[in-house]
């Protein structure tokens, strides 16, 4: 991972695949699971004391949707940054979709899809994510 910055006491477990190295950002005590999917081209700042689940995907870039029907596969990249806030639980499965920010002490259940923000301890589950409750 030459390149990311990744904080003290933050651990990662095997298989986890990133590129971009220099667009990802790791806090301290941060624990990533088996088989974490990392796309950050278009740049992942994970907080302190977060915890990502196994199997879980972050992905901060896709493809152009072209205007009038015009072809995809040389369309370009389309970039946003996922912000995961200090204190998130992400539970396994996960995927994050570009532009996401997921806010402090927030928990995103099993096998959600996260197409919007998730606002500060809200616990969010489904797909599309919806928030279920907020924690008190």
């Amino acid at each position: 991972m030459a390149g990311a910055k990744i904080g003290a006491k933050t651990k990662i477990w095997s298989g986890v695949y990133t590129d971009s190295f220099d667009q990802l950002v790791i806090g301290d005590d941060v624990t990533i699971g088996k088989n974490v999917i990392l796309i950050a081209s278009g740049g992942v700042s994970i907080g302190n004391r977060s915890m990502i689940g196994h199997g879980s995907q972050i992905i901060s870039e896709g493809h152009i949707i072209p205007p009038n029907r015009g072809p995809m596969r040389f369309s370009g990249p389309d970039p946003a940054p996922v912000i995961i806030e200090n204190d998130v639980w992400v539970a396994a499965h996960v995927v994050i979709l570009p532009g996401v920010r997921v806010g402090q002490g927030a928990v995103v259940a099993a096998g959600a899809v996260v197409t919007k923000d998730v606002p500060p301890f809200a616990v969010v589950g489904g797909v599309p994510a919806r928030t279920i409750r907020v924690r008190t």
